[in-house]
């Protein structure tokens, strides 16, 4: 018997191949919750909030397995879009740099979201990611117009 398992089935009934990208989360903390993004020619680092029982805007997303697609965001410009978060809606993978708790004071450019970056490390005191713009644009380039699947390992629940 045929494995499947990487393909979707198309609405014509032919079936496409489709990328599965894993993100391995490391450590989970008050200024972020980072990981690795790698796969198939991908190797980025991200940052998120920490985890907050997935309350939307305050919390990093719950790990599960998620399509995802390019498209134009009004505030990012070109960004990754995450679809079907449970509980959560408009999660994107978009540039910036923090994703810290700001009830307890530190800074973030996320509510709820995933930041890319080429490296993990600190801007400011506070743990970030670097090269943000240019990560999210590596990862633009490698998907291109076509959806791939992100599996997020670790943290949350």
């Amino acid at each position: 018997m045929d494995d499947y398992s990487d393909f979707l089935h198309a609405p014509d009934g032919d079936f496409y191949r489709t990328r599965t990208t894993p993100a391995t989360r490391s450590l989970d903390a008050d200024q972020g919750t980072s990981g690795l993004l790698a796969g198939s020619g991908l190797s980025l680092v991200t940052l998120e909030l920490p985890w907050k029982d997935n309350l939307p805007k305050c919390s990093c997303v719950p790990p599960g397995v998620y399509t995802c697609r390019a498209r134009l965001s009004p505030r990012f410009g070109m960004v990754i879009a995450v679809a079907d978060v449970p509980g959560r809606t408009d999660i994107l993978i978009h540039a910036g740099n923090w994703a810290g708790d700001a009830g307890l004071g530190f800074r973030s450019d996320s509510r709820g979201c995933i930041l890319p970056g080429r490296t993990l490390g600190e801007l400011a005191g506070q743990r970030a990611v670097l090269g943000s713009r240019e990560a999210l644009e590596d990862l633009l380039v490698w998907a291109g117009e076509d959806e791939f699947i992100l599996e997020i390992i670790g943290g949350g629940k």
